[in-house]
């Protein structure tokens, strides 16, 4: 099977994150970056260059980022531009590896800026996937903090200084301290997209641009949706329980080509009715703005 997944990657690449977590799996590594470049007959941009960052234990897309190549000589320098914009948007994460007695044992170390006497935060995560077994969304739930006693390049030795239930090995582990007793007495919402600084509604209510982190909010069932100008609207629905933090995260789908983002298209664009472009500007769903090209929402 693991030869044929290996295969099947040869022939159709790595074209989309569900790809990235399946390569990561074959080589064992942690995350995986994939990227495409796209050419373009225009006075203004020759190239697109994308990159998406796919943490492959988590089966998400941590980071993404594009730029903008005006000629072919630029292509190397966009290229280092865009992987130092990438990395700097890398979280830093580790896992429990093993515990023994009132020892606690991390794969986070010296290499991620560990040393001894820090406090790193523990946290439980689940998976909620649809019915084809797609991965919809991430609920974490913290459950401790330990204290670094020892630390070496690639781990760290740690004892327990708080916790609201029992410690298992594959649970995740973070820099810095979580109040467990305020964490359980509400709920939060992370909401991370491509583009970023796409729209976030709750309800029907308008509540930031991503990437977004959003506490206080009472539990229950909830309708979100995030859009942005040149993509189809994501809608769909939550919910919050207390205690948990939920990570939603989604690419949004293209909806129009990259001439009419750019307004430089050769050829005439069907105009949206003027009649309509105030409800595709103002109604959650029906899109973002009204320039006078095809409604961008």
């Amino acid at each position: 099977d693991k030869i044929m997944d290996e295969q099947q990657l040869q022939l159709s690449g790595i074209t989309s994150a569900e790809s990235a977590v399946q390569a990561g799996g074959i080589l064992n590594v942690q995350k995986v970056i994939f990227g495409s470049i796209g050419r373009y007959e225009s006075d203004y941009i020759k190239y697109l260059l994308s990159l998406r960052l796919v943490d492959v234990e988590k089966a998400s897309v941590e980071a993404a980022e594009s730029i903008q190549i005006r000629s072919g000589e630029e292509i190397l320098g966009a290229v280092s531009k865009i992987v130092k914009r990438l990395s700097e948007k890398v979280e830093l994460s580790g896992k429990i590896t093993r515990i023994e007695a009132s020892s606690i044992y991390t794969s986070m170390g010296q290499e991620m800026g560990v040393i001894p006497a820090d406090l790193l935060s523990v946290f439980r995560m689940d998976l909620v996937k649809d019915d084809t077994g797609k991965i919809i969304m991430r609920e974490e739930t913290p459950i401790a903090n330990l204290i670094v006693e020892k630390v070496s390049p690639e781990g760290s030795k740690c004892r327990l200084f708080d916790s609201s239930e029992k410690i298992k090995t594959g649970f995740f582990v973070r820099k810095g301290r979580v109040s467990l007793e305020e964490a359980m007495k509400g709920t939060a919402l992370v909401v991370k997209s491509i583009p970023e600084s796409s729209r976030v509604f709750l309800n029907s209510e308008f509540i930031g641009i991503t990437p977004l982190e959003l506490g206080g909010l009472e539990p229950g069932n909830y309708r979100i949706e995030i859009r942005s100008g040149g993509y189809k609207a994501y809608l769909g629905k939550i919910s919050l329980a207390e205690g948990r933090s939920i990570t939603l995260e989604k690419e949004l789908e293209p909806d129009i080509e990259i001439e009419d983002l750019l307004m430089l298209g050769k050829i005439p664009r069907k105009r949206t009715d003027p009649s309509k472009a105030i409800g595709f500007a103002l109604i959650p769903g029906q899109g973002q703005s009204y320039n006078g090209y095809s409604n961008t929402g």
